[in-house]
């Protein structure tokens, strides 16, 4: 069996990144996710008046950890976005932090649009996933909500972009890649474009969530020091 094994190539394109290149690439990401934990924490022995946690923080911190070996590490499956997106939901369920929730439901969004087309392609496939992709992130959005507010795709957003169109984006790939939008204009060539477009957009978003994950953990360790002097 093949199980578990690691194809290695060498691309003909693009160039070919070697594990000792991502390795480093890692340690260095590492870095400044170090710096925000050590300055946001309190060394062992250290008086009261130091700084502490902010609530969520732990789970947080797991989940940027997380994203650096997904974002920079070798060989790292798609699937392994859910290494990231369980402990961040898991904190923003019990958060009253805005800016984590969206990034906790976009990122979800996307890490389950980034897998489908991992899925059978065939009919009767494509349309259950899709049902049950869409029905979970509307059960997920509702329990990511505050107490009183509507259902709302603003829990979609990512910084500068608005969750209607991450979800336009999701909605037109996936007529184009999976309900016969590419069949009909290639009729049959270009096979590698459908999952090319869905690999790139989605890259694309979930750095941003990325980097958006570290600047909520960055500011939300400002406002608990605010909050714990005044």
């Amino acid at each position: 069996s093949t199980a578990g094994f690691a194809e290695v190539y060498e691309s003909s394109a693009l160039w070919t990144v070697p594990p000792k290149a991502t390795f480093v690439l890692t340690a260095a990401a590492y870095l400044p996710l170090s710096a925000l934990i050590w300055r946001q924490t309190a060394p062992a022995g250290a008086s009261t008046s130091s700084r502490a946690p902010w609530p969520g923080a732990l789970g947080v911190y797991v989940a940027l950890g997380c994203a650096v070996a997904f974002a920079f590490g070798w060989h790292v499956h798609e699937k392994a976005i859910l290494m990231v997106t369980v402990p961040l939901l898991i904190v923003a369920r019990g958060s009253h932090n805005k800016d984590l929730k969206q990034v906790a439901a976009a990122l979800s969004a996307i890490g389950t649009f980034s897998v489908l087309p991992l899925l059978p392609q065939r009919h009767p496939e494509t349309g259950i996933k899709w049902a049950l992709g869409v029905g979970g992130h509307i059960l997920e959005l509702s329990m990511l909500r505050e107490g009183g507010s509507a259902l709302s795709l603003s829990l979609l957003r990512v910084g500068f972009v608005p969750g209607w169109l991450l979800v336009l984006g999701m909605a037109s790939l996936g007529l184009y890649c999976d309900f016969g939008g590419h069949q009909m204009l290639f009729k049959g060539r270009m096979e590698f474009l459908p999952l090319m477009l869905i690999s790139d957009f989605s890259s694309v978003v979930v750095l941003l969530c990325f980097c958006r994950l570290f600047l909520v953990a960055a500011r939300a360790g400002v406002r608990g020091e605010t909050k714990k002097t005044s």
